[in-house]
């Protein structure tokens, strides 16, 4: 009889998200926490989120820095985990700021105040904390 007409599905959006991070060990479950974030996002919703990162300690290089600049560049949103920021984290936060991208900054929760009066001159980025003792618990 009659045929069933299906829906087009529509294709995803693809947005890109940088994720910026000192490479240390304590890091490393806020970051994975944060990759699985927008993995969950991808699949449960019309955006495909594509993620860059540096995962890897490279030399530093005008190939690294070219790197660095281009994932910054072309991405939608930048995630900053200011566990402790390092000169690289601050820097790409810059590029960050400068690039007017939207910007997420994840702090411990025992040093959100002082992150924030710290980089007074970035007060209006949206500063979300996390519990370091219970990677779950965010805001």
């Amino acid at each position: 009889m009659g045929k069933k007409l299906q829906k087009a599905k529509r294709p995803k959006q693809v947005r890109r998200v940088f994720i910026a991070y000192p490479m240390r060990e304590e890091t490393q479950d806020v970051y994975s926490m944060v990759v699985d974030y927008f993995k969950l996002r991808s699949r449960r919703t019309s955006v495909d989120w594509q993620i860059d990162s540096l995962e890897v300690h490279l030399p530093a290089t005008r190939e690294l820095f070219a790197g660095v600049r281009d994932a910054i560049r072309g991405c939608d949103l930048g995630v900053v985990i200011a566990h402790q920021l390092s000169y690289n984290v601050a820097f790409e936060l810059g590029l960050l700021v400068a690039w007017n991208k939207d910007i997420i900054v994840l702090v411990p929760r025992p040093s959100l105040h002082e992150v924030q009066h710290k980089f007074s001159d970035i007060a209006g980025l949206l500063f979300t904390s996390y519990n370091p003792h219970h990677i779950t618990e965010i805001g």
